[in-house]
């Protein structure tokens, strides 16, 4: 089997790694693999640039492992419109400050710290 060579950046923190030079909407075998072992070794891949629809960024999460769920979107917006109070009692508010929230990664829960511009699906980050 072919192996992919990723441009890799380890992140100035204790773990994760922004990664360059790829198109998550259509990575072949090879560089899906690279991309897999390198999510094993950052635990948390920051990925700029990419621009994929709800359906490609499922699609993704899904080669990954098995999801709780497909996806979930973060906004202060309810759905009927009306604007979540702002005071920490709301935790998709926590999500958007920044407050550390959990997620399942291969089979061991890690604590991250949101950042209001990211979407985290499973552990990748996509800005």
């Amino acid at each position: 089997m072919a192996h992919a060579t990723l441009d890799l950046e380890p992140l100035h923190a204790t773990f994760g790694a922004r990664v360059r030079g790829i198109r998550l909407a259509s990575l072949d075998e090879a560089s899906f693999d690279a991309l897999y072992e390198a999510w094993l070794e950052y635990a948390l891949l920051v990925f700029d640039d990419q621009f994929l629809t709800r359906a490609e960024q499922v699609t993704l999460a899904h080669r990954f492992g098995e999801l709780k769920f497909d996806i979930a979107p973060l906004s202060n917006v309810r759905s009927d419109g009306s604007v979540r109070a702002d005071d920490d009692s709301d935790d998709v508010i926590k999500v958007l400050k920044g407050s550390l929230f959990r997620i399942d990664l291969a089979g061991g829960t890690k604590t991250f710290n949101s950042l209001n511009s990211y979407g985290v699906v499973r552990g990748v980050s996509f800005h």
